[in-house]
């Protein structure tokens, strides 16, 4: 990397794009791991937890090139400085692929991010002289999964969802021009003027990431739809207000179960002192998703528990509250009340027509 011994506006401009970048990436890593201790169901394969590491290893490569090119000037630092700033950027593709991998509907088996793991490990041991033949190595694997990224948007998605992945990919391209053209070759050829926009390029291409990422629907969740099962809507007495099957799934008497589940939350309310009840309950491949009115609970079955089915859980018991309040225990089962619920159901677990699900 190009080293900013003397001091004058262009450096300091430098400078201060580069602090932007480490600033920027650092604040969207903590805002994606704020969205993930947030959340009821939390687990480390979510893309928010990706996405961190994706920011945390842009943050990491900026400071150590700022270390390498304004600081540590002479060797060795400069060189484990430089080494480290390329260790960085693997880590942050890592990220990238293992987001990719949750939000593209095939099975990668873990491969590009497994390929990051070992480019990343590489870059540490290899002489400084081979750190461009890893470097793009790690590109072209980049550019495979971002060719399969945009070709799943233009198939599969439209609206909210596919500009989303659109904006994504956009910022990354954009991103990326910058890290290619803040290099060695484009400061001392081209110049340093050059350099100052490809820096410009870089932290506008990492901030639209991060502010579409934090404000887009959870991509990793699109296929939301095929993971529903069953519903059912469950009066704290054990009887049984609704029961749906979204698929045709072999289960055990609907009433027998409904009193199970209430049974099951009220032992483990007892146990814990807790008024809350469960969030979600696994059971091999079967997710038991939880939304609690006030005198009744919804309960909702599902191949995989995302967190937009829980939401979706959630508005649908909000909805039948105001629905239920007001009337007596006997008109929760009448054929009014039933036709009510189901156009409830309907709005809220239809799949939204600004994407579709994949098969």
């Amino acid at each position: 990397m190009p080293i900013f011994g003397t001091e004058d506006v262009v450096r300091d401009v430098i400078l201060v794009f580069y602090a932007g970048v480490v600033f920027y990436t650092v604040f969207f890593a903590l805002v994606f791991l704020a969205q993930w201790l947030k959340s009821p169901i939390r687990r480390w394969s979510d893309t928010t937890i990706s996405w961190s590491v994706f920011m945390i290893g842009m943050a990491l490569n900026s400071f150590f090139f700022i270390q390498s090119d304004f600081i540590f000037i002479e060797e060795p630092m400069l060189s484990i400085m430089t080494k480290s700033g390329y260790v960085s950027m693997m880590l942050a593709l890592v990220g990238f692929f293992l987001a990719l991998e949750r939000i593209l509907p095939y099975n990668f088996r873990h491969v590009p991010a497994i390929a990051g793991v070992v480019l990343m490990i590489g870059t540490i041991f290899v002489p400084y002289e081979y750190l461009s033949i890893f470097s793009s190595s790690a590109s072209l694997l980049t550019f495979v999964m971002l060719f399969l990224f945009l070709t799943f948007a233009i198939r599969n998605t439209s609206g909210t969802v596919r500009r989303s992945i659109e904006l994504i990919s956009i910022g990354f391209v954009i991103g990326f021009i910058g890290y290619v053209g803040k290099s060695d070759v484009v400061y001392y050829n081209l110049g340093p003027h050059l350099y100052l926009i490809a820096s410009v390029l870089l932290l506008i291409g990492l901030i639209t990431m991060g502010v579409t990422v934090v404000t887009s629907p959870s991509l990793d969740e699109i296929d939301w739809y095929d993971q529903l099962l069953e519903l059912y809507v469950i009066h704290e007495s054990g009887l049984l207000l609704t029961h749906h099957k979204f698929k045709k799934v072999k289960t055990a008497d609907e009433d027998l179960a409904a009193a199970g589940i209430t049974g099951l939350q009220s032992m483990f309310k007892e146990i814990l002192q807790s008024d809350q009840g469960f969030h979600s309950v696994s059971m091999g491949d079967r997710h038991i998703l939880f939304a609690q009115g006030s005198y009744f609970a919804v309960v909702l079955i599902a191949r995989k528990p995302y967190n937009v089915l829980l939401s979706k859980a959630r508005e649908f018991a909000d909805k039948c509250q105001v629905l239920y309040d007001g009337k007596e225990d006997d008109e929760f089962t009448s054929p009014r009340t039933y036709e009510q619920v189901a156009k409830i159901m309907n709005l809220i677990f239809t799949p939204d027509t600004s994407y579709s699900a994949t098969d």
